[in-house]
Formats: C-alpha cells, sequence, structure tokens
C-alpha cells in the first residue's frame, strides 16, 4: 500500500463521512495490508500520530 492512500483519504473518504453526519475532525486513521506497506506511508505513518499501520504479522500475534 503506498502514501498515495492518505491523500485519498483526505480529499475523498473525509469529505464523505462529514457530509454523512460522522465527527471527522479528530480522525484516527487504520490501515490494514496483508502485503505490506511502501517505505513513504511507513514514514508518513511514523511523522503522523493520527495513522497507524498495521500488517499481518501484527493481526496474528493479536
Amino acid at each position: 500500500m503506498s502514501v498515495g492512500i492518505l491523500g485519498e483519504l483526505d480529499r475523498f473518504k473525509l469529505p464523505a463521512l462529514a457530509q454523512a453526519g460522522v465527527d471527522v475532525k479528530s480522525p484516527q486513521v487504520v490501515l490494514v495490508s496483508r502485503s505490506g506497506f511502501t517505505p513513504g506511508l511507513v514514514e508518513a505513518a511514523r511523522k503522523d500520530q493520527r495513522t497507524k499501520l498495521v500488517d499481518v504479522a501484527s493481526l496474528a500475534s493479536g
């Protein structure tokens, strides 16, 4: 999964949720991928405390 997903969430998903009446003032973003994350996404998530990346190993270990 690449870093572009964060921009897509900000541009499309969060506005759609807000339009539906969901409070998106302080969203927590949890991304799950079985194939892993690009270095760019890992770095972006490291800098952005609202974003958490979950891989298969983390899911398996609980």
